[in-house]
């Protein structure tokens, strides 16, 4: 996971505020995973190996739910 605070705290001293995610996997034997952010911090755009491929086509599942 890679965490994104707007305001640039810390987060070990968020103190519960809000932090943005991006939730990715880094498969050990196709180590090139790739990602684009941008903005809204959750469209930013990961490209990996087959894992990551695997997980967005979850996530991509999981929104027609």
């Amino acid at each position: 996971m890679l965490f994104y605070s707007k305001d640039g705290t810390s987060f070990f001293n968020r103190k519960g505020g809000p932090m943005e995610r991006l939730t990715f996997y880094v498969d050990p034997r196709e180590p090139n995973t790739q990602i684009t952010v941008q903005s809204p911090f959750e469209s930013s755009l990961i490209q990996g190996g087959k894992l990551q491929v695997a997980y967005k086509q979850y996530q991509d599942y999981l929104k027609l739910l």
